[in-house]
């Protein structure tokens, strides 16, 4: 039975956090949700309603964007993250908690990271 599927990430991704702070995802491995990329409405990690109601007000006004790409858990991603540098992840839980309270999830573009094969 195969495992979780996970993705490399090889470049810097786009994003609201500061340029060092996204930096930092480089060279992690990341689980993902589902076992593929997918094309999802997404907004600012910053900028972003922090509510569902909120989210739903922004979806009716517009303010979302479709992006391909592959899914992951910002909680699962963050504490992966601390594993390997502690200040981006304190970044993380400083600047946007709303993502790891609420369940949220980040958006990893294809052009930024490849799947990892399973041995």
């Amino acid at each position: 039975m195969p495992g979780t599927p996970k993705i490399k990430i090889v470049d810097v991704p786009a994003g609201e956090a500061p340029l060092h702070i996204r930096e930092a995802w480089v060279g992690l491995v990341l689980p993902i949700v589902g076992r593929k990329s997918f094309r999802v409405w997404t907004s600012g990690v910053l900028t972003g309603a922090r509510t569902p109601w909120g989210r739903l007000w922004a979806a009716l006004r517009g303010r979302w964007t479709k992006r391909d790409g592959f899914v992951v858990d910002a909680a699962a991603a963050i504490f992966l993250l601390a594993q390997v540098r502690p200040d981006a992840a304190k970044w993380w839980q400083d600047s946007a908690p709303h993502l790891i309270k609420a369940r949220r999830r980040f958006l990893f573009e294809q052009d930024v990271c490849r799947p990892v094969e399973e041995p």
